[in-house]
């Protein structure tokens, strides 16, 4: 997808597969979610998606 206002819009063009899994880590241990979103660029809702699809 093309990017929207400079930005890449895919989670796979934001972040690298290191920072994807300290993402989900850090979702896991408990971390609170605003504090990811404001620290990776994504949003909440991403957050939430990557989670229940990595459990699966």
């Amino acid at each position: 997808m093309a990017p929207r206002n400079g930005k890449p819009r895919a989670v796979r063009d934001r972040l690298d597969v290191d920072e994807l899994e300290r993402l989900l880590v850090a979702a896991r241990a408990g971390v609170p979610r605003l504090r990811l979103v404001e620290e990776s660029g994504v949003s909440r809702k991403t957050i939430y998606r990557l989670l229940k699809a990595s459990s699966s």
